[in-house]
């Protein structure tokens, strides 16, 4: 597994060494010399792509460029337009940057999953431990509020998550539900504060 930096010395390298091959390929018409530099430059393409978008289409891609560039130098090694030691070492060369692609691949791929789980589990505590604390808050500076006033001050939840943590600070005994007509209102209980 490769960070981008080492994965892109490689790519570099690897681009080098071909392209400097295809000037020693006993070619009089070019064609496999041509047809090595377009390979060349559409898995520059490609590269750029996968590092740029990350993706199982960008992945793909460059993994077919690579297969089509392995093709043309097993065709000038079967027709003998290059040195079959030349060819063996190239191709085995791909084949290497292939599987590193790969493993950046799937390593950032788990990366990015366990970020996400990471940063999922912190607005998650964020929202329930902090925001309890903000609600009681709240409500002990106004000394009564309606769900309308939680709902205007606390807009980053939404309502359901409000009266979810309305009826646990009730459990918990921090706050008090008061009924006045056809109003619910919400203060803080008279007891000592409990956190939780």
């Amino acid at each position: 597994m490769q960070p981008k930096h080492s994965l892109i010395n490689s790519f570099v390298k690897l681009c080098s060494l071909i392209y400097f091959s295809s000037f020693k390929i006993n070619d009089n018409d070019h064609l496999l010399s041509q047809n090595i530099t377009q390979q060349l430059v559409t898995i520059n393409i490609d590269f750029l792509d996968f590092l740029d978008n990350l993706n199982t289409n960008s992945v793909t891609c460059l993994r077919g460029g690579l297969g089509n560039l392995v093709g043309v130098i097993s065709i000038a090694k079967d027709l003998k337009k290059i040195k079959m030691e030349s060819a063996t070492w190239l191709e085995r060369e791909l084949l290497i940057f292939e599987k590193a692609v790969i493993d950046y691949y799937h390593k950032n791929l788990v990366v990015d999953r366990i970020s996400r789980k990471i940063i999922k589990g912190v607005k998650s505590s964020v929202t329930s431990g902090g925001t309890k604390e903000e609600i009681v808050d709240f409500i002990s500076e106004k000394g009564r509020v309606l769900n309308w006033d939680l709902f205007d001050n606390f807009k980053q939840l939404n309502k359901r998550s409000i009266k979810r943590h309305l009826s646990q600070l009730i459990e918990t005994g921090q706050i008090l539900r008061e009924v006045d007509g056809k109003s619910v209102y919400y203060k803080e209980s008279e007891g000592d504060r409990v956190t939780g």
